[in-house]
């Protein structure tokens, strides 16, 4: 058996865990079309992480307080994968919040800093995260903890497939480079047979439903700034997460 394809499939799946989580790789010997073909990969590193959490909460389920337990899920996930998505949200809050067009709303997403509209926008996510979380220990449901994180990660295949026109220079670009329509359609296709199986049908419409009044939200700013870049990826991925644990 010819081992190429193999060694191909595993640095393309290390590449990606790389890029989104803290895990270490190959991140400073790869070519930018290493870096495409990782992206259809994303997804399964949510389901890494979602198996990693969910492997916290059935812990602290049994030696914390329901809410204690939940906000500390945040924190974990938060350093596992260096905060990047909360900073993304953060930043397009600030630059929505401020009204700004032209090159000034582009200045305000690069803008390390946060503002009043990025810190109310962690408060409320880490809020809604922590709360849901916080019932979902109580309860012992794992299989939302461990869904949210891959369609978060769906979700954010999916704006970047349909961002495509207005890509950034930057990373994030070459994110909306891999999100091909077969990439994304194989990745709804075995996260759609994964949420059937882990979240009741209603309560899986809700977060669908929710998720993609996000997902246009950000849609319809790209659109009217002529640019999606990965901030808008991260704000994709923790709005979807958190209508996921909410609406489980």
């Amino acid at each position: 058996m010819n081992a190429a394809p193999i060694s191909r499939l595993w640095r393309r799946i290390h590449l990606a865990l790389a890029f989104l989580t803290i895990f270490p790789g190959p991140r400073q010997a790869c070519s930018e079309a290493d870096i495409i073909s990782s992206v259809p990969f994303y997804p399964l590193v949510g389901a890494v992480l979602g198996a990693l959490l969910a492997a916290a909460a059935w812990a602290m389920h049994m030696l914390l307080p329901p809410l204690v337990a939940g906000f500390a899920l945040v924190g974990v996930c938060a350093a596992l994968t260096r905060g990047l998505h909360w900073d993304g949200l953060a930043d397009v809050a600030d630059a929505w919040g401020a009204r700004a067009e032209g090159d000034r709303f582009w200045a305000i997403v690069k803008d390390s800093r946060m503002g009043a509209f990025g810190v109310l926008a962690m408060v409320l996510g880490v809020g809604l995260q922590g709360a849901a979380l916080g019932n979902l220990c109580a309860a012992a449901r794992l299989e939302p903890i461990f869904l949210a994180p891959c369609l978060g990660r769906l979700a954010c295949l999916a704006l970047a497939s349909a961002g495509r026109p207005w890509a950034r220079p930057g990373l994030g670009s070459l994110t909306l480079r891999g999100a091909t329509p077969p990439a994304l359609g194989a990745n709804l296709l075995a996260a759609g047979l994964l949420a059937g199986l882990a979240m009741p049908l209603t309560r899986l419409l809700a977060a669908l439903g929710a998720s993609s009044i996000g997902l246009g939200l950000l849609l319809r700013l790209a659109r009217r700034h002529q640019g999606l870049n990965g901030d808008f990826l991260g704000a994709a991925i923790v709005w979807t997460e958190t209508m996921v644990l909410v609406c489980s």
